[in-house]
């Protein structure tokens, strides 16, 4: 395979309604996202939890000032989940600090773009996963407000039937190639991943100068022009203009960020899954040798065997997205399907030129797991209105955690290029 593969396929469920197009994130205002908490703090405990509010922020350069203002290491906080940076966003940090008024401490912090709503103690370290879902309320602009009912009437389908759990856009960067690095770097061609890492621009590229002067063999004036000194590409860039190897300078990336390149290969074998169960109209049934788990987290995983398609009780869950089969996020630890959904996820995978062993050789661990392939869409609400900036139609619903709010949006606005800056 010479070429880069599509991250995410253009399907749709709802195939036989109109899109009502729109643009999103015309303002940072119009997309809100509210982290629904796994449990609340109880009071008291060596953490402070805040629950803050930011605003074209990135969540990890929000950590680093807070860290910094707090006089703390960036591993004493703790996060449950990575949030949008053109976005107003609310979530939870935990500090690590045994001293000192939570409310005190919150006073303390002077961030730019971000607010502390609240302060409490709680008894543990926030961790990844660790928030029940997400709330978003979303404002879509450049839109004909008529077009509301429509709107209702896509998401009213979509509670009943569940969303195609695409893994969004977000997760393949500004250029859509994280999942195309990832399987060079599996496959080991150090050269390929420098390249794509900092090759060609694509339209609206801050980086545009530097990625022209890496292409034509100017390291240094690559170094010089990058915009953003420390990131993964200028540290590849300093190691090779050193008389480094092109593997490594791969490897002076931190190994979380080649793990993200890594993950990002996994999401695009799945969202490929679940694009062909949707051609096969087979989204919503289950298959012999399918792998079936719980829609919010896909633990407690059990296989579909002729016992289970016959048991009422399977079935009802399954109707009431309580349950929804799996798709592959390969790795060496991923349970596997049977039969012909097995060979169907395999032949995904090789169809990329990777085997299973190249997840056994890479130096990064990928253990694998597996992802539903059904998303239950929650508490939907749709209404239009206008402000100062022009009309909109806004949409409102609750997602498990895990969920990308872009694939319940796709299905309502099925725009041949939505607009939405998504940032990092």
């Amino acid at each position: 395979m010479n070429d880069p593969f599509v991250g995410i396929p253009r399907r749709f469920l709802t195939t036989d309604e109109p899109g009502i197009g729109g643009r999103l994130k015309v303002r940072p205002e119009d997309f809100l996202v509210e982290e629904l908490p796994l449990y609340q703090p109880c009071g008291s405990g060596e953490h402070v939890y805040l629950f803050i509010e930011k605003i074209e922020r990135p969540t990890l350069s929000v950590i680093r000032d807070i860290a910094r203002n707090l006089h703390v290491g960036v591993g004493a906080v703790g996060y449950a989940g990575m949030k949008d940076k053109v976005a107003v966003t609310r979530q939870l940090l935990s500090i690590h600090l045994p001293q000192g008024d939570a409310h005190r401490v919150a006073e303390e912090i002077n961030v730019s773009g971000v607010r502390v709503l609240s302060a409490e103690r709680h008894r543990n370290k926030l961790r990844v996963g660790h928030l029940r879902g997400n709330r978003f309320s979303i404002r879509i602009r450049e839109v004909n407000i008529a077009e509301v009912t429509r709107a209702g009437r896509i998401l009213t389908r979509l509670e009943s039937s569940g969303v195609p759990n695409f893994i969004g856009e977000q997760r393949f960067g500004y250029h859509q190639l994280n999942h195309e690095i990832g399987r060079r770097y599996l496959l080991r061609d150090w050269k390929g991943v420098c390249d794509l890492l900092l090759g060609p621009a694509g339209e609206g590229d801050q980086a545009a100068e530097a990625r022209a002067a890496y292409a034509r063999g100017d390291l240094d004036g690559a170094i010089k022009a990058w915009p953003s000194a420390g990131s993964h590409e200028t540290r590849v860039l300093a190691s090779l203009a050193a008389g480094r190897t092109h593997q490594q300078a791969v490897h002076d990336v931190n190994e979380a960020a080649l793990r993200f390149f890594v993950t990002a290969f996994q999401s695009a074998i799945f969202n490929q899954i679940l694009a062909q169960r949707l051609d096969a109209g087979r989204f919503n049934q289950l298959l012999p040798g399918d792998i079936v788990g719980r829609t919010d987290d896909s633990h407690n995983l059990f296989r579909i065997g002729p016992e289970e398609l016959a048991d009422e009780s399977v079935t009802e869950r399954f109707a009431n997205l309580d349950i929804s089969a799996t798709g592959p996020l390969w790795g060496t630890e991923m349970r596997r399907a049977e039969g012909e959904v097995d060979e169907a996820e395999l032949a995904a995978l090789h169809a990329t030129g990777i085997s299973l062993d190249h997840f056994d050789d890479s130096a990064v661990d990928v253990r694998g797991t597996r992802r539903s392939l059904r998303l239950a869409v929650r508490a939907c609400e749709v209404s239009a209105g206008s402000d100062e900036h022009g009309p909109y139609i806004r949409v409102d619903f609750e997602l498990p955690r895990g969920g990308f709010a872009t694939t319940v949006l796709d299905e309502v606005m099925k725009s041949p290029q939505r607009d939405h800056p998504w940032g990092s």
